[in-house]
């Protein structure tokens, strides 16, 4: 589920608590390679959340205290983990919300509400098959 939150505290580790810099295997070519943990607070859910940062591009490196940011919020066991949204996350998200808008509209307005079975049949368009003749 995508949050917008604002950012009480944030922390960034790029090594264990041993001293070693973190680094995973790459699943492409077997390298590896090395990334950052983050850690965020915000007074929008309760705890930490931790996160990834995979590259030097990643905006998250910029986040500050302050920021209003949207994420994805995730309880994975007694953990609470999180990610920036995909591109394919946000238009999901803004196509439920125009899904829920249209639901009220058709609660407020019947001539919304069509029992079309075919296209170009409906209130509008009257039972012509072709669409509008003129």
């Amino acid at each position: 589920m995508i949050k917008r939150i604002t950012l009480s505290s944030i922390q960034i580790f790029d090594k264990d608590k041993e001293g070693k810099p973190l680094t995973y295997k790459d699943k492409n070519t077997g390298a590896m390679r090395r990334y950052k943990r983050i850690l965020i607070r915000s007074d929008d859910f309760e705890g930490t959340a931790s996160g990834f940062i995979g590259s030097p591009a990643d905006p998250k490196n910029a986040w500050q205290a302050g920021m209003e940011v949207s994420i994805n919020l995730e309880k994975n066991g007694q953990y609470l983990n999180f990610s920036e949204p995909s591109r394919l996350d946000l238009l999901e998200a803004r196509i439920q919300t125009l899904e829920e808008e249209m639901k009220k509209m058709k609660g407020e307005n019947p001539l919304l509400e069509t029992t079309a079975e075919e296209p170009g049949v409906g209130p509008d368009y009257g039972n012509y098959k072709d669409g509008l003749s003129w």
